[in-house]
């Protein structure tokens, strides 16, 4: 990913644009969407 992965992002002391947060929120809720789509349960979402 450009500019790093979400952890890295996490663990830096740069704050976030909003873009950003809203970028790696949208890939997370599409992720979460394709798993139910197919019936498939993540067990380890914090």
């Amino acid at each position: 990913a450009p500019g790093g992965d979400l952890q890295t992002l996490i663990d830096g002391d740069l704050v976030p644009l909003e873009g950003d947060v809203v970028h790696f929120v949208k890939q997370l809720v599409e992720g979460l969407a394709y798993l139910h789509q197919r019936n498939i349960a993540h067990l380890d979402i914090k």
